[in-house]
């Protein structure tokens, strides 16, 4: 394990942990369709999934 990479985001808020979440995710995904491991339609699905849950989250921040 890298701990390195550990460091730097122990720096990080808990939004900001979720927003670098979110792009990886979406990095993933985005790698997926372009090798055509998942369709279009599951890559959308996908993608508007990961976007309600990073709404969610970001509101939950906002409430505090």
């Amino acid at each position: 394990m890298d701990v390195g990479i550990l460091e730097d985001w122990s720096n990080l808020t808990a939004m900001q942990k979720d927003l670098k979440l979110f792009e990886k995710q979406k990095a993933t995904l985005d790698a997926f369709l372009a090798r055509n491991a998942i369709t279009k339609a599951d890559y959308t699905r996908s993608l508007e999934t990961l976007e309600a849950n990073l709404d969610a989250r970001v509101a939950a921040y906002s409430a505090l």
